[in-house]
């Protein structure tokens, strides 16, 4: 017997004696199945957000076969973050013979898109730096800006940069700042960082190696008649000027500038 797929195949034969004399018979009726089981794979639920997953999703596995379906088994998909991730299965009919199969591919995205936040006070102003995940893109950046220790809390960029500069702030106040940061998988970051503007130095740059006397320059402070300039080397001060305007040109003496900090 060699088809179709039946629950009541049979097999028949004859013999034939050296009288001449013949019989014939015909089996018990049998199962038989020689086609192959399907198999479908997808994914056990709709997508997280935006049609990809953020978290764990396994596999929903199912087949058919004539004999029937003894079992099924699937995968579970938890990473790495990709365009293209699958689950994928077996199944097994009752006649012994198993098929294995793949879903289509799906969007898998689990990582916190922000990783890390940096800022730059400067005279009434902060720069905010911030690096998200190779991966996530684009993501959706809120920054509110808090006067401390008690103030309204106000929405200052929306955006999908890496970066923002803060204007027209009151120096000597501390401000909080907090990112909020949601990528296209629905994954949602949020970061603070307290910052106080104010003068700062100009020049010569921070790490700069000098030479000769450089001239220090810094942000003028509004209504100022003069400033103090003081120069520590090892925690030891050695020069202390009163210049009248933002800028100060040390002179050459016995000290060494390098290593020394203003």
């Amino acid at each position: 017997y060699s088809g179709p797929d039946t629950t009541a195949a049979t097999v028949a034969g004859s013999c034939t004696d050296v009288a001449g004399e013949s019989n014939s018979a015909t089996s018990t009726p049998f199962h038989y199945e020689a086609s192959a089981p399907t198999i479908t794979v997808r994914p056990a639920r709709p997508p997280d957000d935006g049609g990809w997953y953020n978290h764990a999703v396994a596999a929903t596995v199912s087949g058919t076969s004539f004999s029937g379906i003894a079992s099924c088994t699937g995968t579970t998909y938890s990473g790495p973050d990709t365009s293209d991730a699958t689950v994928s299965g077996t199944c097994l009919d009752n006649a012994g013979k198993s098929v294995s199969g793949t879903s289509s591919a799906f969007g898998f995205d689990d990582s916190a898109p922000l990783h890390s936040v940096t800022a730059d006070p400067a005279d009434q102003s902060v720069a905010l730096h911030w690096s998200l995940s190779a991966f996530d893109s684009p993501v959706a950046i809120e920054i509110t800006r808090t006067p401390m220790p008690a103030g309204q809390s106000v929405l200052v960029y929306h955006g999908t940069g890496v970066a923002f500069t803060d204007r027209h702030l009151r120096n000597g106040v501390r401000y909080l700042y907090t990112l909020l940061a949601t990528d296209q998988a629905g994954n949602v970051s949020r970061e603070s960082l307290t910052v106080k503007p104010g003068p700062r130095l100009l020049g010569p740059d921070a790490g700069a190696l000098v030479t000769a006397p450089p001239l220090l320059s810094w942000t003028p402070v509004g209504g100022a008649s003069y400033y103090n300039v003081q120069l520590y080397r090892r925690g030891k001060q050695i020069l202390s000027g009163w210049p009248t305007r933002a800028a100060f040109r040390l002179k050459r003496s016995g000290h060494t500038l390098k290593g020394a900090a203003v």
